[in-house]
């Protein structure tokens, strides 16, 4: 099993007990302080649920992602409701899943580097190469106007 361990041990040391202790966590600790803020703040749990569903159609209403706007309208009557419902839902459950694998494939993983040699000569090496291109083409006349304006109005200010 799994020791506790503080913030500068979850970076550096042990990410995957950390992961591994993390349900346990939001059970015993995160949970309960998350529930009893939500009990002082909305009373009892029709008001909670009444506000949570206001802020959902306010979410959906207000948001620019496509099909959610359909999920706020009161007609669950219409087979198109249902059926936006149904691929936001599927979407949003693809997308946590992504980010799950992501994130385990960023756990597992681990930096290698490697060195062909370390004794070849400076002319061998191919260095990137750097490419200065002035798209933005400019007057010298104006530049230089701009430029005595600038130094006219900071000496007069000072």
């Amino acid at each position: 099993m799994c020791a506790t361990y503080n913030a500068h041990d979850v970076i550096t040391r042990r990410p995957k007990c950390f992961l591994q202790s993390l349900p346990s966590l939001l059970r015993n600790k995160i949970r309960p302080r998350i529930m009893a803020r939500l009990k002082s703040r909305f009373g009892s749990p029709s008001s909670m649920l009444k506000e949570l569903s206001r802020r959902f159609e306010l979410f959906c209403n207000d948001t620019s992602l496509h099909g959610w706007r359909h999920l706020a309208s009161h007609t669950w009557n219409d087979w198109k409701t249902w059926a936006w419902g149904v691929v936001v839902v599927a979407f949003a459950g693809f997308s946590v899943g992504l980010l799950v694998t992501n994130i385990t494939m960023y756990m597992h993983s681990s930096t290698r580097t490697s060195l062909e040699t370390t004794t070849i000569s400076l002319s061998e090496v191919t260095f990137p190469s750097v490419t200065i291109c002035n798209l933005i083409q400019v007057v010298a006349s104006f530049t230089f106007e701009v430029l005595i304006k600038t130094v006219v109005m900071t000496t007069l200010c000072q």
